[in-house]
Parts: C-alpha cells; structure tokens; sequence
C-alpha cells in the first residue's frame, strides 16, 4: 500500500539550511524525499506493516537561533562527518542490494547450470548410440514371454521394486504393481494353467498342475491362491488381506500391538512379493538372453555425483538465504521461494534415475533395440481406439495382445475395440474378461492385494500423536533384484 510522511520542522525557519534522509531496511523500497518551504515530504510503497522507518538528518545550527544560546545537547556533528555516515549508509545498502539482487542469485545460478550441464553430459555419456523415432507402432507382439519376465529383462521392472509396501521406489515405476499382477493372471488363464468356471453368480478359479509352469509362476499363484487349489476370484490373495480398521480410531495403548500386527502382515507380504522376483530372477538367468544393460562405468558414477554435489549446494545455499532473510531481515519474497523448490526438484528427480542406474546399470545397444519394439508394441495398444480398418484386420492373436494391454494399462480401451468388432476369444476366460464383469473382478482383486500391502506398511509404522487420532510415520522398504 501507499504511506505518505511528512516532517514539519517547527523548531527551525524556513530557510534554514538542512537535508534529511529516510532510511528503510537495506532490501526496503525506495523513498524519495522532497523539500518544500523547510517541510519534508515522503512516500512509501510497500512498505508492509510494522516496517521500522529511520530519519538521518541535520539542520545548520547557525540558523536555529532559539537553539542556538539554550545550552541543551542537539546531537551537534560537523557537516562533513554527517555526509561520510550518509555515504556509508548508501554505500551498505548498495552492496547488500546488490548481493541479495544480483550476486547470490548469479552464484545460485552458476550452480545449477553446472548440475544441469553435468546432467546433460552424464545423458551423453549413457547414451546407447543409437536414438530410435518415438511414434512408430509395432502391430505385433515382439516375443511371446510371460509379462514379469518381458518387464524384468526389457525394462528392468521387478514386481518386488513396484510393490506398495517399498517406499524407495528410485523412479515411478514402468509397469505398476496392479497391472502385472493382473496380466500375469490373465497370461496363466490364457496358457489354461489357470482355468474359468461359472458356478452361479460366483466366478472361480481354478489352478491346474501342468509340467510346463515355472517356478515364478508357482510362486505367483501360491500368492494369489493360498493352499488352495480353487478358490473365488474375487478372494484370491485373501491370505494377506489386512484392513483398515485395525488403527482407525485406535488409542496410544494400542500402537505397539498395532505396529507389530502390521509388521507381521507386511512381512508376509514381502516374503511372497520377493519370492515370486527371486524365481523371475532366475528365470532370466536360465533362459539365458544377451544383456540388456551394462554397469556404470566409474568415470559415469563420478559426472553423474559432480551433477548431483552443485544441483544440491544451489539448493541448499538458496534455502539457507531464504531462512536468513525471513528471519533475520524480516524480508519474505514468493518468488524466491518458488525458486527454491525449483531448485529442489531436479536434482531429486536426478536422483532417482542416477540410483535406477546403480542398481540395475544402463541400457546398452541391444537394450535399446528391444525397448523399441516394446514401446512401438506399447504404443499400438494405447492408440488402438484410433486405429484405421486396415490396421486393426492386421492384429492377430488378441488373447495375447489382451495379456500385455493388462500389463500397459489399457485393458480397458483394447476390450472396447474388441467389443466393437464383436471379437471373441476361444478361451473362455479371456472372453469373460472382454464380455463379461470378470474384467471388475480380475481388476478388484490385483487393486485389493495392492491395498493389503499399503495398508500393512502403515500400521506398521502406525503412531499416535498425544491429543489426536491416529496417524502414521514413515513407510515400509522393499529391495529390488536388478536386471541382472
């Protein structure tokens, strides 16, 4: 807002000879004074409120002549004294201006282009060699493998790295935890080692003991089935059904029994979750497939932390100037701290991929490749919808073309197409997957088993807050097996 100031010297003349001053904090507005008829006159803009305003001043003492024979002490300095602290004034302010203005920032800067340079160069240096086109689709399906082994090897996604209950999750995940679920489910009912059945208004599963299944496969549906070798679809994964209710509305005196209930439930959970990525580990290590990935070579991990020292030195000396200036100059600017959390969000990203890098190494030339075809492959399913006449009589096999739709996310749009062109599967639970609420079900229970971790991992780490409900701290940790 505006302020106007005035000062009304009624001790001195007119014509006396003086000059006045007024001072704001050092990162304050501007204030113009103006002298008219030995009357001072000023305004301020944004000011805010409770601002301190400083007066520095003189008026020649020869022209105060009541003053002059009164003996009383009127602060009396020599004029040249006067206009060296004015000078020194200015002079502060300049340079406290022009670091907070120009120079922190331009150093602030500096940082974050090196970490954004050496970021660049680090993507330069992983690079495969080779930069494939981004809008090609691939109408067939690259290789015909189970979808946690496609996921591991191509893309180095692992159930265990996707689960709900690891909250170290590196970068989002490639394919989420729901979706493989549910397109491994749809792969094992696809190959009949899990077969469909109507009984009623009950939809149930069974699993059938084929010489063919893999040991990941086993472990999936001891997952999904317990000990049971039928079981309704929409109570697969009941032995890790865990609710809510346990810690809503709990007291204090309940949260160790709540947290050890929770720990218990998780811990089951992760020790199947892992168990099912163990044997999908050394699936791909039987099947004996060229890598895909390489480690970091030393001169990579170095560039990468060079990049990721200046992103969070820039982050951390702006921080540490925003705190100063709110607390220490009562100076607060939005600005800033927009800027701040602009700076904090790159090297975290960074962060993420440069840790994905550790653990499961680069893509190399071959890795390239493959992910090529699995993106154009991917990309066909989700813009299926706007595919011409031609393109789709091309697509054969849609049960599988189903089974990975499930694992890209878009079952839902590549069963509307099939529905459209009334196409029907001959196995009898895919095409209650396309044609029937089967589809509700299978998605019901993979988003259940995903709720059941989640909701372990938070009693886990369940507390509650003296005067208040309960709450949760933290989050649970999972491992990842790596690529290879």
């Amino acid at each position: 807002g505006e302020v106007q100031f005035r000062v009304i010297p009624k001790f001195a003349p007119a014509n006396a000879q003086s000059e006045l001053y007024i001072h704001t904090a050092f990162m304050g507005p501007d204030v113009t004074v103006k002298k008219e008829d030995g009357i001072y006159s000023a305004t301020f803009y944004n000011l805010g409120k409770g601002k301190a305003v400083e007066l520095y001043g003189y008026w020649l003492k020869s022209d105060l002549t009541t003053l002059y024979d009164s003996g009383r002490n009127t602060g009396l300095t020599k004029l040249d004294e006067f206009h060296k602290n004015q000078a020194k004034i200015e002079q502060e302010k300049y340079w406290t201006r022009m670091f907070w203005n120009w120079i922190l920032p331009a150093f602030i800067i500096a940082l974050w282009l090196l970490s954004f340079l050496g970021r660049n160069r680090f993507k330069k240096m992983i690079w495969p060699g080779v930069t494939y086109p981004t809008d090609t689709r691939l109408y067939e399906i690259p290789q015909d493998i189970a979808p946690l082994v496609m996921s591991s090897v191509v893309y180095s996604a692992e159930l265990d790295e996707a689960s709900p209950t690891n909250k170290e999750k590196a970068t989002p995940p490639v394919f989420t935890f729901e979706k493989m679920l549910q397109a491994t489910l749809l792969d094992l009912m696809d190959r009949g080692v899990i077969v469909y059945e109507q009984q009623g208004n009950e939809v149930v599963l069974t699993r059938k003991s084929h010489g063919h299944v893999d040991d990941f496969e086993r472990s999936f549906m001891n997952m999904a089935f317990g000990d049971q070798v039928s079981c309704p679809v929409n109570r697969l994964f009941e032995n890790y059904k865990f609710s809510d209710d346990v810690y809503k509305h709990a007291k204090k005196a309940d949260q160790d029994a709540i947290r050890s209930l929770g720990s218990r439930a998780q811990g089951r959970f992760d020790a199947a979750v892992n168990q099912v990525a163990r044997d999908v580990h050394r699936k791909v290590e039987d099947l004996h497939l060229p890598s895909y990935y390489r480690p970091l070579e030393a001169k990579e991990e170095a560039q990468a932390r060079r990049s990721l020292f200046f992103g969070w030195a820039a982050w951390f000396i702006a921080l540490g100037a925003e705190i100063f200036a709110i607390f220490g100059m009562g100076w607060f600017s939005v600005p800033c701290l927009i800027g701040i959390l602009t700076l904090w969000f790159m090297p975290v990203r960074f962060n993420g991929v440069f840790k994905a890098c550790l653990r499961d190494g680069v893509v190399n030339l071959a890795g390239a490749e493959q992910r090529y075809y699995w993106d154009s492959f991917g990309r066909m399913l989700k813009e299926i919808a706007h595919l011409n006449d031609a393109e789709l009589q091309s697509l054969v096999l849609w049960n599988r073309l189903l089974v990975y739709a499930a694992l890209y996310g878009v079952a839902d749009q590549v069963t509307k197409v099939m529905k459209l062109r009334n196409i029907h599967l001959e196995n009898q639970a895919l095409n209650a997957f396309v044609y029937t609420p089967f589809y509700h079900d299978v998605t019901h229970s993979s988003h259940a088993m995903s709720t059941y971790g989640s909701t372990a991992s938070t009693a886990s780490h369940f507390t509650v807050s003296s005067g208040s409900g309960g709450g949760f701290s933290g989050g649970g940790g999972g491992g990842g097996f790596g690529a290879f």
